[in-house]
C-alpha cells in the first residue's frame, strides 16, 4: 500500500490522557482494495543532500461551507487545529507505512463526508469560534485521541517556547527552547508526526516592532535540506488547512513553505523565543508574517 520503507521509531514513555474520543470500530480494518495509493511528487532527492516526504493525498479544508456554522462572527474560520488533525489521522489510518487502523474516525475520508472529522476534534480539543485551539489544549487533545486507538502510551509533546511537559527522564528544557531545523529533519526521518505551531505577527512601523496577530497550525508532511544552508533555512512541504486543495491532483495537496532564519534589522523589535519565519504560498503577507514558534512530535502507531 506504501512505497515507502518503514522507519525505527525512538521508544519513550509518558501518562496516557483520558479520552472521551469514541471507542474505535471492532472490525476497522478496510479492504485495502479500496484504498488509492498516493504517489508523492517530489524531486529533491536530485538536488539537494536530504529531501524527506510522506504521501498525505487527502486534505479537508477549514474553510468547507459545510463548517460555516463554527465560524467566528465576521466569518473567518479558526478550525486550523481540528482540521490538521483531521488530514493527518486519516493518513495514518489509511496510508501510513504503519496504518493503524485503530484511529477512530467518526467518518470514511473517501466516500463520507470528512468535515464531521473536523467537528468532532474542534468539540474535543476545546476550539474557540473566534480564537481558534490554545497549545495546550491541542497537545492534551491528541493525547487523549492517540490513547483512544488502544495506544498504552502516546508519544505527543510540544517542542519550543510553549512546552509545559517532557517524558519521564527527560529535563523540560529539552523540550522548551526555540525550535531547530534539525528538530524537523530528526523526527521527519525518523518517521514521527510533526505538526507546526506559526505565529502570525504585523508590522507596526510607527514602533518598529511585530505586534502579534493570531496564530496556525499545519500537518509538515516532508522537507528538502541540503547540508550547504547550515542552520539557515530549510524547504518544507506542508498540508495547510487554510488552503482548498480540492481541484489538485491526490500527488499535490501540499505546498512548499520556506522557514528561514529572521533576518533581523537594527532597532526592529521581534518576537522572542522564535528564529525562524515562514515564506510561500500563504504565508506571503504584505505586512503580516508567519513566524514559526512550535512543533507538536507525536506517534500515531505505536508507543515510541
Amino acid at each position: 500500500m506504501s512505497v515507502f520503507q518503514k522507519i525505527p521509531f525512538l521508544m519513550g514513555m509518558i501518562l496516557a490522557s483520558h479520552a472521551a474520543f469514541a471507542a474505535p470500530d471492532p472490525s476497522p480494518t478496510p479492504d485495502e482494495s479500496q484504498i488509492p495509493v498516493l504517489w508523492p511528487t517530489t524531486t529533491g532527492e536530485d538536488l539537494f543532500s536530504e529531501s524527506k516526504m510522506i504521501a498525505p493525498g487527502f486534505a479537508v479544508y477549514q474553510g468547507d461551507s459545510k463548517l460555516s456554522d463554527l465560524f467566528g462572527t465576521k466569518g473567518n474560520s479558526s478550525l486550523c487545529w481540528p482540521t490538521t488533525m483531521a488530514n493527518a489521522m486519516a493518513y495514518y489510518r489509511l496510508w501510513s507505512p504503519d496504518p493503524n487502523f485503530n484511529l477512530p474516525l467518526v467518518e470514511d475520508p473517501l466516500n463520507g463526508d470528512y468535515t464531521l472529522q473536523v467537528r468532532e476534534f474542534a468539540k474535543e480539543c476545546k476550539t474557540n469560534a473566534e480564537t481558534g485551539t490554545l497549545v495546550v489544549d491541542a497537545e492534551a487533545c491528541l493525547k487523549a485521541y492517540l490513547a483512544s486507538s488502544g495506544i498504552q502510551n502516546p508519544f505527543a509533546y510540544v517542542v519550543g517556547p510553549s512546552a509545559v511537559d517532557a517524558p519521564p527522564g527527560q529535563p523540560l528544557r529539552n523540550f522548551n527552547r526555540p525550535i531547530t531545523i534539525q528538530d524537523i529533519r530528526s523526527n521527519i526521518y525518523w518517521g514521527t508526526g510533526v505538526f507546526l505551531h506559526a505565529d502570525y505577527y504585523k508590522y507596526d512601523a510607527n514602533h518598529k516592532s511585530w505586534v502579534y496577530s493570531t496564530g496556525h497550525y499545519v500537518w509538515v508532511v516532508g522537507y528538502d535540506y541540503d547540508t550547504s544552508w547550515g542552520d539557515d533555512h530549510i524547504l518544507l512541504k506542508i498540508v495547510n488547512p487554510n488552503v482548498d486543495y480540492s481541484s489538485r491532483a491526490p500527488n499535490a495537496r501540499w505546498d512548499n513553505v520556506t522557514m528561514m532564519k529572521i533576518p533581523h534589522k537594527p532597532g526592529v523589535i521581534y518576537p522572542q523565543n522564535q528564529n525562524y519565519v515562514l515564506d510561500g504560498f500563504g504565508f506571503k503577507g504584505i505586512d503580516t508574517r508567519g513566524f514559526v514558534k512550535n512543533l507538536f512530535l507525536f506517534n500515531a502507531n505505536e508507543t515510541r
